[in-house]
């Protein structure tokens, strides 16, 4: 089976070591279930391309599926791991390939690429959710529909604001030696 079309868990595998594959794998399955929505063809006549009400409700399904979706990762690769300071090289010159500090810097800078991919699109999905719910405020005739839209519209707004703080957090949890 591929692990693209599993129950959308990028890394359920406890027995097995997190690889650059498992990273790869998990980045992948991440990318493919926010990019779903994108998946339908333009010229496709089919209802969710259609009605804004069916597209906006699929949004928010894939973000909520994207929300969660790592929450399964070793712990070494979860978004609020602090990088161990111990692994700072006195030169940046004298590094070996196959040196601790080297593997340890390729393991945040993986991390903090899967995290900021993961974070990047549920901004996205959000974007597109925005989008439809702007035009259901510029298309209510009724103000209950604009009411709920609008207050849709900050609640996204206080979304995009936790993904901010996620990113600012995953900055600072990031060593200094590995940029």
């Amino acid at each position: 089976m591929s692990p693209l079309t599993g129950d959308g868990r990028p890394y359920d595998r406890a027995d097995s070591p997190f690889t650059s594959i498992s990273a790869f794998i998990a980045a992948s399955q991440v990318f493919f279930t926010a990019m779903q929505e994108a998946l339908f063809h333009e010229s496709c006549d089919c209802s969710p391309k259609r009605a804004p009400e069916a597209r906006l409700c699929r949004l928010q399904t894939l973000l909520e599926k994207l929300q969660y979706m790592l929450g399964d990762l070793p712990a070494v690769m979860r978004q609020w791991v602090v990088a161990e300071l111990g692994h700072q090289s006195r030169d940046e010159f004298d590094k070996n390939v196959d040196s601790p500090e080297v593997a340890h810097a390729q393991l945040e800078i993986t991390r903090a690429n899967l995290h900021f991919t993961h974070l990047w699109l549920q901004n996205y999905i959000l974007e597109k959710i925005d989008l439809i719910l702007q035009q259901q405020v510029s298309d209510a005739s009724v103000t209950s529909d604009t009411a709920s839209a609008s207050a849709a519209l900050r609640a996204n707004w206080a979304s995009r604001e936790d993904i901010c703080r996620q990113m600012l957090h995953l900055l600072h949890s990031i060593s200094a030696s590995t940029y």
